[in-house]
Order: structure tokens, then sequence, then C-alpha cells
């Protein structure tokens, strides 16, 4: 502070500040799915889930989620999977064997409680089949 008639000089400091953003891009995965059961019948015989949902949050652009399945099917078995997407395109119902692109182009921002959708089907043939699990991953890549 001056006093009146004194001469003031005014006194800075600066800092250097080094500012950086990071590539986000994270998913996960919330649900139980229950049992898929089917029941051998005249046709094919299908279990579908809708209890599961995933959620993510991006600042990449053009990103996909691609699923993937730890084993085979059984012979006469297949799982598919439709995943719901408000920032991207979801290819609908996509048959998982090995591993698929199921929701394309997605734009930087988040995604909550999106449904997945889970169809077990059995073609006729398949008379028994001892239960087993398969492991569904689902991976947001570019």
């Amino acid at each position: 502070m001056c006093s009146p008639g004194a001469s003031c000089q005014n006194v800075t400091a600066s800092q250097a500040l080094a500012l950086e953003v990071k590539p986000v891009a994270r998913i996960v995965v919330s649900g139980a799915p229950p049992p898929l059961v089917v029941s051998a019948g005249g046709g094919i015989a299908s279990a579908t889930d809708v209890t599961s949902t995933y959620s993510l949050v991006t600042n990449l652009r053009s990103m996909r989620i691609v699923a993937s399945i730890d084993s085979p099917m059984p012979s006469g078995t297949s799982l598919a999977i439709t995943l719901q997407s408000a920032n991207g395109v979801s290819r609908g119902e996509v048959e998982i064997t090995g591993s698929a692109e199921v929701v394309a182009g997605i734009a930087p921002g988040s995604e909550t409680d999106q449904r997945i959708t889970y169809r077990f089907s059995a073609l006729p043939g398949v008379t028994e089949l001892a239960t087993g699990e398969r492991t569904v991953t689902l991976t947001l890549t570019d």
C-alpha cells in the first residue's frame, strides 16, 4: 500500500502451467443375467435376457464396441447380443462367434444404462446340453 504522495511500483509474479488432456475410454457392464434355458421342440428354441446394461464415457471420436466370447458355443447352439446406443450406431442382433463389432461410430460423450440383450438359441437336433457358461467381454476400442 502506498502512502499519499509516494511513488508505488507494481510487482508481478508468473507461473508456467503444463496442460494436457488424456484420452478417456471406459466401459462398465452391470446386471447378472439369469441362466438362459431352452426346451427341445419342433423348431429353433431360444431364450432371451434383457436385464443387463452398459455405460461408457469417452472423449475420443469414432469409437466402437466389440463383443467377444471366451470359448465357442456347442454345436447346434448360438449366442447373439444386441446393444442399444445413444451416441453410436448399433449393429442390431449380432451372433458372437469369436469377436464381432456390435456398436460403431460412437461420438465423444457418455452413455448410461444402455440395454444389452442376449439371445441363446438351439437347433431342433439339440436334445440335451449340460449346463455351461460363457464369458462375454465388451471392449471399447477405436
